[in-house]
């Protein structure tokens, strides 16, 4: 069998290459160096990591510097989010964004509005009717319509249509009782 030079194109065979030829082609000594390289990095990275753990142990290396540093202290944990319940939630903003406009909550109305709707869907849920009439749980529709409020409230947008009477009554309330 003669040896394959550099020059040597596989697709001009017009046959399938013997392994004899493979093995001597460029293409095969260059697959073999980027094996044994690929296998000497691992073997670096375990060697690394195995002295890293021998170092802790020993004291002369806290953990903390074999682990990336990540100052997320108090910030909030979005994983925490029931996701099969999130992803009711985004189905109900999705099928809104297409019916009113992407973000169209944004733009503020009655608090009440949004209040009401919510107690409907819940309302249906509790009478035993889990999907709306557009195919959504009626308690992600629930949850998107405080979330909307939500919104609203604290990006100061809307209208803030609580009955003025239990906001008095509150205070007058909080101001009399005994803390």
């Amino acid at each position: 069998m003669t040896k394959i030079g550099v020059d040597f194109d596989f697709n001009k065979l017009n046959r399938p290459a013997t392994m004899e030829e493979y093995k001597a082609s460029p293409c095969a000594s260059h697959d073999k160096n980027s094996e044994m390289e690929e296998q000497v990095h691992r073997l670096q990275e375990i060697n690394k990591n195995i002295l890293k753990s021998q170092a802790v142990k020993a004291g002369l290396i806290s953990k903390l510097d074999t682990e990336t540093i990540k100052f997320d202290e108090g910030k909030p944990d979005f994983t925490l989010i029931p996701q099969e319940a999130l992803l009711e939630l985004a189905k109900v903003f999705t099928k809104g964004a297409n019916k009113y406009g992407v973000f169209n909550y944004s733009h503020g109305t009655d608090y009440r509005r949004y209040i009401s709707a919510s107690q409907r869907h819940i309302n249906q849920w509790l009478r035993g009717e889990d999907i709306d009439e557009i195919g959504t749980n009626h308690l992600a529709n629930a949850c998107a319509s405080i979330m909307m409020v939500l919104d609203n409230q604290l990006t100061n947008k809307g209208v803030d249509d609580r009955n003025k009477i239990y906001k008095k009554w509150i205070e007058h309330k909080e101001k009399y009782t005994p803390g």
